[in-house]
């Protein structure tokens, strides 16, 4: 099971470099208010695709400890 935490861990792990990432180039970028809506409607959407993925993870992990029982 750990192998799994770790698993999904990595995953997130590189989720969240890429956002960060995404993030400081939109950012860089942002110099009219078109560019700032962009950003807005950008970073909501890696919300929640990260929301998404921590709720996959979630359940796999409670999967996981129902097939151990």
């Amino acid at each position: 099971m750990s192998q799994t935490y770790s698993r999904y861990f990595v995953i997130y792990a590189k989720v969240v470099e890429v956002v960060i990432d995404r993030w400081r180039v939109l950012c860089g970028g942002v110099r009219r208010i078109k560019e700032t809506v962009q950003f807005r409607d950008h970073a909501y959407g890696y919300l929640v695709t990260i929301v998404q993925i921590l709720r996959v993870v979630v359940r796999h992990a409670s999967n996981d400890e129902k097939a151990s029982e």
